[in-house]
């Protein structure tokens, strides 16, 4: 019999509803259904300060002797958090993947942070600082200019005399833009030029943006307020009427950098706000008091999550911000609730606006935004964060998206802000389209679009052929990229056919996003499987040596039955962890963005009959094999079983979840298990809250369902998961 080993954690359930359905592929469901499990995953939503964001951003614009100290300072600090929360030592080499050496483990959390690491940290900080002081300078010229505060004065008072949200639009967009374009020539700033392509905020209401994602029973189309573009795309959609007025032509995806939420709560404007349309000026870099806050704000002011860590720095401090590093889990402190008499600091970066979670149509507007960013995110395999921003009345929250989860700053009121709002601007001025998440070497096209950005649209070239040259070696690997058998690829790009998935195609937000497509090498056919794995999590590449190692040893025969992986690397531009280690959001971890090149393989649904079931009975017996032998596969599913049209044979593939016996299992966020094929016994809230021991006789039950959902929802070898047979096979209900 073969029994399971008692882990020690039982098991990794899934934090990110988005990703358990995504990986099931069961995007099938109701708008309603998607909107809920959205509005799940923005609840666990972690928070930092506005001015932990611009230091964010301004990093990212940095040029000359300034990025150079600030690089090799972020790049030290990362190394040293990266062994804090990635402990290499604990894995195997594939000459002794076969010793069972428990004293490899390590069952240790995370190490506290060094004294090095909390020196460093504070030298880097101390540098963002200081250009955020310098930013911050410059801005207060800008915001006391004639032509902005007129601007200002007619959003402020819309906002003042509670107008509808659509009314807002144009003097807001009016005002941004022309902050844009006084900001251009702002001098002595340690920053690079403006981008080529001169972003733009335009109106996208009341047009519709389709979704590229076909597989839900309902039509996807969402509908922005704002968004932030090129200066042609703005063109290209606003024919002879302002960018604040409806679009005469709908937005697409491929367009848009960044969404804009605007929402009227009849609040009125703060005090502060108030000075500032009565005529105060702008004067140095000033700390905004506590706000008076609108009554229907404050009615309600839920703690923070636990595992929120709240940056505390005020720009221009000198207070050493190394004290908020802690052991890895961030602060757990929460904030008292409060009365509309007495408003709590929620970090000193500022005093606390309105929380943009107080009511239920900010609730639905959080998730609108979140919409916008599972779009975006959905995209291709070529976008690896979303930064969007949601605007309440006066006030403004930034809203970042990546593959580890969701973070929202504390909020700024626009008007009596306006110098930090300026700064925002600033930033989103000169960002590049990687700075927007948009991976350059999995989106080739991005920079030549970006060089012409200024050209007419009619003098653009015809749109990118359906297919990414993906560049085997350079400098957008943040390491060396692995050679993972003997099969070296020669020089010259990876063809990757991108809309030929051999997987589902993602639909999320958060986890692993796996996308694996057809692609091919000096005509070579192969399958590229691009995801965003845990880091903490053993290599799946080292986990196929061990695999093929047990094989070759124990029973050749097998290797017929498992991949046979080429070339990994990971990529710099889908690392999760800089972004919160500026922030000072320290966790358990951290995710790359991945990709790993294999054999030709082919869906199990391409094969009928008896090639279908012995193919199917191939991977049973596989795994079988190496369950015995102290592997745990974790997840199998349909989308995990492939077919090898050459040795025409069943293969188990996606070991990026497996469990190898003697090493230390990772507590991290992805679940272990697909929905439709997870056994019955796993379907309850035990499993979920990780206290269910999974057992052999689970996953063999797995490999079962792949057979009814096939029989079902299969024909001519496509998988349909719109099909009534299986609509609601997808819930754990």
């Amino acid at each position: 019999m073969l029994n399971s080993r008692e882990p020690s954690v039982i098991s990794t359930p899934s934090k990110h509803k988005t990703a358990a359905r995504s990986a099931s592929q069961v995007a099938n469901n109701k708008v309603k259904e998607i909107h809920d499990d959205i509005a799940y995953d923005v609840d666990k939503v972690k928070q930092a300060g506005f001015d932990s964001f611009l230091r964010l951003f301004l990093s990212r614009c940095l040029t000359g002797e300034k990025k150079t100290k600030f690089d090799k300072l972020q790049e030290d600090i990362e190394k040293l958090q990266a062994d804090r929360y990635d402990d290499s030592t604990t894995r195997q080499s594939p000459r002794d993947v076969l010793e069972e050496d428990e004293s490899k483990t390590n069952t240790n959390g995370p190490a506290a942070a060094s004294a090095t690491e909390i020196e460093w940290v504070g030298r880097r900080d101390k540098l963002l600082n200081e250009i955020l002081d310098q930013c911050l300078q410059e801005a207060v010229g800008v915001a006391n200019r004639t032509d902005i505060r007129t601007l200002l004065t007619t959003f402020a008072n819309l906002v003042k005399e509670k107008s509808a949200e659509t009314a807002r639009y144009l003097p807001y967009t009016e005002l941004y833009n022309k902050a844009l374009e006084e900001l251009v020539t702002l001098p002595d700033l340690p920053l690079r030029a403006p981008a080529p392509h001169t972003i733009q905020l335009s109106r996208a209401d009341p047009k519709s943006i389709s979704s590229h994602f076909s597989g839900t029973r309902e039509s996807l189309e969402r509908k922005p307020d704002l968004v932030r573009t090129s200066k042609s795309a703005a063109n290209e959609t606003h024919v002879k009427v302002q960018l604040g007025d409806p679009p005469t032509k709908a937005f697409k995806w491929s367009q848009v950098f960044s969404c804009e939420e605007m929402k009227a709560f009849k609040g009125g404007i703060s005090s502060r706000a108030k000075e500032i349309i009565d005529g105060k000026q702008f004067a140095g870099i000033e700390e905004a008091p506590d706000l008076d806050w609108p009554e229907e704000y404050t009615s309600s002011q839920p703690a923070i999550p636990e595992s929120v860590t709240v940056s505390s720095t005020k720009s221009g401090s000198k207070r050493d911000r190394s004290e908020a590093l802690d052991e890895g889990t961030g602060s757990n402190k929460k904030p008292r609730l409060t009365s509309t008499k007495a408003v709590p600091s929620m970090g000193a970066d500022r005093a606390p606006p309105p929380r943009d979670n107080d009511t239920l149509k900010n609730v639905d507007a959080r998730v609108q935004l979140a919409t916008y960013a599972m779009e975006m995110l959905s995209f291709g395999p070529g976008v690896a964060h979303v930064i969007n921003t949601l605007v309440v009345d006066e006030f403004l929250y930034i809203w970042y998206y990546d593959r580890q989860g969701i973070i929202r700053s504390e909020g700024i009121s626009i008007i009596a802000d306006l110098p930090r709002f300026l700064v925002l601007l600033l930033a989103f001025q000169r960002f590049r389209p990687e700075d927007w998440g948009i991976v350059p070497c999995l989106n080739a096209k991005a920079r030549e679009d970006e060089e012409q950005a200024e050209l007419d649209p009619r003098d653009r070239p015809c749109p990118p052929a359906l297919e990414i040259e993906f560049p085997l070696r350079g400098d957008h690997f943040s390491g060396p990229p692995q050679l993972l058998s003997d099969f070296e690829l020669p020089a010259g790009p990876l063809l990757i056919k991108r809309t030929e998935y051999l997987s589902n195609q993602p639909h999320g937000i958060s986890g692993r996003a796996t996308s694996v497509f057809k692609a091919c090498h000096d005509k070579k056919a192969l399958a590229c499987k691009i995801y965003s794995p845990e880091v903490q999590r053993l290599h799946e590449g080292d986990t196929l040596r061990i695999v093929r190692a047990i094989a070759k040893k124990k029973e050749p025969s097998m290797l017929n039955h498992l991949p046979v992986p080429y070339f990994s690397g990971d990529l710099k531009a889908g690392s999760t962890l800089r972004a919160r280690s500026i922030l000072g959001i320290c966790g358990k971890g951290h995710r790359t963005l991945r990709v790993v090149v294999s054999e030709e393989l082919v869906p199990l649904t391409s094969q009928t009959g008896k090639s279908f079931v012995d193919a199917w009975l191939d991977a049973v017996t596989c795994h079988a094999f190496l369950w015995k032998h102290g592997v745990e596969h974790s997840d199998p599913s349909l989308w995990n079983v492939m077919y090898h049209p050459g040795r025409k044979c069943g293969v188990l593939t996606d070991f990026d979840l497996s469990v190898i016996a003697w090493l230390n299992r990772v507590p991290g966020t992805d679940r272990t298990g697909t929905i439709p094929f997870m056994a019955l016994d796993l379907l309850r809230d035990a499993y979920w809250a990780g206290s269910i021991t999974r057992h052999y006789h689970h996953e063999l039950e797995s490999f079962i369902w792949i057979l009814p959902i096939v029989f079902l929802a299969c024909d001519n070898g496509k998988f349909n998961p719109k099909t009534p047979f299986i609509k609601d096979w997808i819930t754990s209900d």
